[in-house]
């Protein structure tokens, strides 16, 4: 892969929720089930997560369960994104990310202009363009196999997650890139 995709990260949030998996499944008729289906209830717990993937590995997953404004996404870019992107690019990269009102705010533009993070916003309507969402499927894939059942089951679960991320597997989910067809 040449340096098209190698200098870019890509962030964004992602939402799951306890039990939030498909309640049947595909079997011939007369044959046991092959796994357990829990029952359903009525209390999802939700939890959103933010991350960033880049050639050179992933970002901290942060964990919350309220919803993203202007100011918690301040927060999580000068606590988590300016380290990863200091660390890993000495801010030599393009910062893309969607169009979500709180990346928009002119709050934070001015956070990632203040803080010298060149950043490149996505065509609308496009997350064929952010690689990072084939990683949110890997990601709630890996949860709904664990069948959680409370907040700190799917938080743990996302942390356990976090550390299977190896730098080839965001190498990967980069380089689909190149499969896609404008």
């Amino acid at each position: 892969m040449g340096n098209n995709f190698e200098n870019f990260v890509y962030v964004d949030e992602s939402t799951t929720r306890t039990l939030e998996i498909p309640l049947y499944q595909w079997r011939l008729p007369g044959t046991q089930s092959f796994m357990r289906i829990p029952k359903r209830t009525n209390t999802k717990a939700k939890v959103n997560v933010f991350a960033a993937i880049s050639w050179r590995g992933a970002s901290p997953f942060i964990t919350f369960t309220n919803n993203l404004n202007s100011d918690g996404y301040c927060e999580i870019i000068n606590n988590y994104l300016i380290p990863f992107i200091s660390e890993r690019y000495d801010f030599n990269c393009i910062m893309h990310q969607d169009n979500a009102p709180c990346h928009k705010s002119r709050q934070s533009l001015n956070t990632l202009i203040e803080n010298a993070v060149a950043f490149q916003p996505a065509p609308p309507y496009s997350p064929d363009f952010n690689p990072i969402e084939p990683m949110w499927n890997d990601m709630k894939a890996f949860i709904a196999k664990r069948f959680c059942q409370t907040t700190e089951e799917v938080v743990s679960t996302i942390g356990h997650y976090a550390e299977t991320l190896t730098i080839e597997k965001c190498r990967n989910f980069i380089s689909n890139l190149n499969t896609v067809r404008f």
